[in-house]
């Protein structure tokens, strides 16, 4: 996944923010911020450059997460 994440970095020409993988571990999205937990289901995946990640948690499907947690 490490690979993926570096790669749909690269091929939008991003350096930093954060990498989206959903709980069935495909790559959706990216974006400058972390940004409200709800925004994202349960089991969202957040991840940095660094290599950083964090999880959303709690909350529905249909309502969005409760919050994030570093994993």
């Amino acid at each position: 996944m490490k690979q993926k994440i570096k790669e749909y970095l690269a091929s939008r020409g991003k350096t930093d923010g954060y990498v989206f993988v959903s709980p069935e571990n495909e790559i959706f999205g990216w974006k400058e911020t972390i940004g409200y937990a709800d925004f994202w289901i349960p089991g969202t995946v957040a991840v940095n450059k660094h290599g950083n990640k964090w999880i959303t948690v709690g909350g529905s499907c249909r309502n969005g997460a409760e919050k994030w947690e570093t994993i």
